[in-house]
C-alpha cells in the first residue's frame, strides 16, 4: 500500500544520499594536498652579491612629506 508519505519520502532520501556523496566527495579534495609548482625563475628577485650593492642603487620615491 503506497501512502503520500512514501511518495514524499523516498525521493527526498534519494535526494539526501546523492547530496551526502557530493558534500564528502568536496570535502575530500579540500583536505587533500595539491600537486606543488616547480617555478625554475623568479621573476621579481635578483641576486645581489655583497660586492655587487653599488651596481643597483636604491631610489627612494618622493612622497609629499619629503618636498616639504
Amino acid at each position: 500500500m503506497t501512502s503520500y508519505f512514501d511518495i514524499i519520502m523516498i525521493p527526498l532520501q534519494v535526494m539526501i544520499v546523492f547530496f551526502t556523496i557530493y558534500y564528502f566527495v568536496l570535502s575530500l579534495f579540500g583536505i587533500l594536498p595539491g600537486k606543488k609548482e616547480k617555478k625554475i625563475f623568479h621573476r621579481h628577485r635578483q641576486a645581489v652579491q655583497p660586492g655587487q650593492a653599488e651596481a643597483f642603487p636604491v631610489r627612494m620615491r618622493s612622497t609629499s612629506l619629503a618636498r616639504s
